[in-house]
């Protein structure tokens, strides 16, 4: 199994299955993300694995996206995952938590950095395997790898590679995160992740049955059993 690694309060890797999170954007201003986030607990409301919430920096202001961040956590009580290009945005909205969440978006060596300045765990992004394990091997603290996947083969194929890499290498040996969009092509690329190895699966959007889709199959390809 993977070594986990946890965030705000929920663990990634080890013997869980996949933790599945959906998206919400700054764009939308920090009241309206407060109404999108009642909209997805509602969604996902029964479902076990759904415990995670994506907050992304599509404008570029930090201070909106702090602002947005803030009052999203006074509404969701689970795991946080910041995604912005911005290591400003990162630092400023992450002060603004009680939790710790997990950052990613920025540069993969910004990221380290942030990770050894705020202790926060981040997720390195590459469609390159041995650029990601450079990364690893370079990180002090807790990390998540995303192979960079943009399509069911290449998911199946670098989950798959990066698998039998831990057996032998311990830089590998990390949760394996998938970042998709939103629709029927993006469960279906979520679900490969979940049915080969995928630790964390972040989605921008899914729709009700999708959202029950995905969290049957993570219950089914949970962790022991994916990694057998």
């Amino acid at each position: 199994m993977t070594e986990p690694v946890s965030f705000s309060g929920i663990t990634v890797g080890g013997d869980s299955p996949a933790v599945l999170s959906l998206s919400i954007t700054d764009a939308l201003g920090p009241q309206m993300a407060a109404i999108r986030v009642v909209e997805l607990i509602e969604r996902t409301s029964d479902l076990g694995n759904f415990k995670a919430i994506c907050i992304r920096d599509d404008i570029s202001d930090p201070d909106v996206f702090a602002e947005t961040v803030r009052v999203v956590s006074t509404v969701w009580e689970g795991g946080i995952i910041l995604e912005s290009r911005d290591p400003a945005s990162l630092l400023t909205a992450s002060a603004s938590l009680d939790r710790d969440p997990l950052l990613m978006g920025s540069d993969n060596t910004v990221l380290t950095e942030l990770n050894g300045m705020t202790g926060f765990p981040v997720a390195f992004r590459s469609d390159d395997i041995s650029d990601l394990l450079d990364m690893v091997q370079g990180c002090k603290g807790r990390c998540i790898i995303d192979p960079a996947t943009n399509n069911m083969k290449s998911c199946l194929e670098r989950n798959t590679d990066i698998h039998r890499l831990s057996e032998r290498i311990p830089e590998a040996n990390r949760p394996i995160m998938t970042r998709t969009w939103s629709g029927e092509y993006a469960l279906a690329v979520a679900s490969v992740s979940v049915m080969r190895y995928g630790s964390l699966i972040v989605i921008d959007d899914l729709d009700r049955d999708g959202c029950v889709i995905l969290d049957g199959l993570a219950d089914t390809f949970n962790a022991p059993r994916n990694r057998e």
